[in-house]
C-alpha cells in the first residue's frame, strides 16, 4: 500500500514538473509588443511609447530584416518581437537608434 502511494506521490510530481516546465518553454517563445527604447537625459534606457508611428514601424522593420530578428507587424503601430528580444534593452536601444537615425538603408 505504501508503495502505490509513493508511486502515485511520485507520478504527480513528475507531471506537474512537466507543465510547469511547458508553461515556462511557452512564455519565454510567445512574442511580446514592441516599445522603442531610448537614451534619456540621465543616460538610462527608457521606453519611448510616443515613437511608435507607422513611419517609425516601416523603418524598424527595415532594421529587423537586415538583422535576421523575427517580428510580426500587427496593424499600423503595432508590432510583435521575441520575447527574448523585448528583454534586451540595449540591444533594442541600437535598433530604435538605427530606424530613427534612417541607418536603416544606410551601412
Amino acid at each position: 500500500m505504501a508503495r502505490v502511494t509513493r508511486r502515485i506521490l511520485l507520478i504527480t510530481v513528475a507531471v506537474l514538473l512537466l507543465v510547469a516546465i511547458a508553461i515556462t518553454v511557452a512564455w519565454v517563445q510567445s512574442p511580446a509588443e514592441y516599445v522603442p527604447v531610448v537614451m534619456d537625459g540621465r543616460q538610462q534606457l527608457v521606453e519611448n511609447p510616443a515613437l511608435l508611428t507607422p513611419e517609425h514601424l516601416d523603418r524598424l522593420e527595415v532594421v529587423l530584416k537586415r538583422y535576421g530578428e523575427w517580428y510580426q507587424r500587427t496593424d499600423a503601430t503595432h508590432l510583435r518581437i521575441s520575447r527574448s528580444l523585448s528583454r534586451d534593452r540595449d540591444l533594442l536601444w541600437n535598433y530604435t537608434t538605427k530606424s530613427e537615425d534612417g541607418q536603416s538603408s544606410g551601412g
